[in-house]
């Protein structure tokens, strides 16, 4: 009977903590990355290149009509992958809850008679240990891992900057 409680804490922590992975990347993670992401281009840009003078010449306002077209809409290739890795959570999710419903089951229906499973014990132990978990993972990323910038904002700039330099 131990055994049966421990397959099933370990198979529920982990469906669970699968879904509230999901769930936090999509929900918050992916749009926080995005603002951030998005903030320290901007930022760059502004001040880095507030003292360039880029000449009437060199870019019309075809060319200008050009790259605001080409870059207005999400590229499709990210839009495709973030699609595919959505789909993929979900599968998986439906995997782990088939699974589960499975074994469940199968307990149910040919298990041994003496072999119950505490459900209580298990639900309540995972949800405890969740609601831990998540609390730390969200306190993590909101105050640690998203302040964190692997590239100094001013590359992107550095890079434009020199690269007109060049021209």
């Amino acid at each position: 009977m131990e055994y049966i409680n421990i397959f099933y804490s370990i198979y529920l922590h982990v469906f669970l903590l699968f879904c509230f992975l999901t769930i936090f990347f999509w929900l918050v993670i992916s749009k926080t990355e995005k603002k951030s992401l998005s903030n320290e281009i901007n930022s760059g840009i502004k001040n880095n290149l507030k003292n360039i003078t880029i000449s009437n010449k060199l870019f019309t306002t075809k060319e200008i009509n050009y790259f605001e077209k080409y870059y207005k809409n999400q590229d499709l290739n990210v839009s495709r992958n973030n699609k595919n890795l959505l789909q993929f959570n979900i599968a998986f999710i439906v995997i782990l809850l088939i699974g589960f419903i499975g074994s469940v089951f199968i307990i149910v229906n040919f298990g041994c008679k003496n072999n119950t499973v505490n459900w209580w014990e298990v639900i309540g132990e995972n949800i405890i240990i969740l609601l831990f978990v998540g609390g730390i993972e969200y306190y993590f990323f909101m105050t640690i891992a998203s302040k964190y910038v692997p590239v100094m904002p001013s590359y992107l700039p550095n890079v434009i900057k020199n690269r007109i330099k060049n021209i």
